[in-house]
């Protein structure tokens, strides 16, 4: 039985490891970012991120347990059905997009958009950083 575990897990880490940054996730279209910010009731000044492979109430419970370790986070609402989270700051203060970012993706949920009051932020399809999505065009025309 350990064998199989041991096989299985060397297996699952090939799998992962050949997975590349081309295989990575789109980022929401359009109708998926106006149809989630409507059911999840975004506020002026809230931040909206979607998450890559929220798929459980578990998942979603560790993605806001991440997120309330950023600092200026006052609450956190998680969506399952449309793989984001909702942040709200704390009074006069704003979510900074770096951290929030980072947060998500060394606890193992990269975001693949985050709207807020600071613009529109996609992965980079390189490094993964997020970049804000008026640079990212202008970035591809030079």
């Amino acid at each position: 039985m350990m064998r199989l575990c041991l096989l299985a897990g060397m297996v699952l880490g090939m799998l992962v490891n050949t997975v590349g940054a081309a295989d990575a996730p789109a980022p929401p279209d359009d109708a998926a970012v106006a149809a989630a910010a409507k059911a999840l009731k975004v506020a002026e000044g809230e931040t909206l991120v979607f998450i890559e492979d929220m798929h459980c109430s578990s998942c979603a419970k560790k993605v806001a347990g991440r997120l309330f370790k950023v600092k200026g986070v006052m609450r956190v609402r998680t969506s399952v059905k449309h793989d984001a989270a909702v942040i709200t700051p704390q009074a006069k203060k704003a979510v900074d997009v770096a951290a929030t970012w980072a947060t998500l993706q060394e606890g193992g949920y990269p975001p693949t958009r985050l709207i807020g009051p600071e613009g529109t932020f996609v992965p980079d399809d390189e490094t993964r950083e997020p970049v804000k999505v008026a640079d990212a065009a202008s970035a591809t025309r030079t």
